[in-house]
């Protein structure tokens, strides 16, 4: 037997090994898409939804933002003189 005749049968074996990588490939992306819509799936369930686009803030948002900023100080000065005051008596 000489070495072209050992290689004849290469060739055949080439393509089948190909079909079978192919074969592997389809099936890991196939399980791929599937968690891929399960994930998806329990995403759109939870709630929330989707988060409003981010960018500059409007004058109204920016103007409400900064009372907020003002507020929160005031309020937290007047809960620690009122927790102060319990203390004490």
């Amino acid at each position: 037997m000489s070495t072209r005749d050992r290689g004849a049968g290469q060739g055949e074996r080439d393509a089948q090994c190909a079909e079978k990588c192919v074969y592997a490939a389809r099936k890991t992306y196939a399980q791929y898409a599937l968690r891929m819509k399960r994930l998806r799936t329990l995403l759109e369930r939870l709630p929330g939804g989707h988060r409003p686009p981010t960018g500059p803030l409007t004058t109204a948002e920016k103007t409400e933002a900064e009372e907020l900023r003002q507020e929160t100080p005031m309020k937290d000065k007047e809960r620690i003189g009122r927790e102060e005051e319990e203390r004490r008596g």
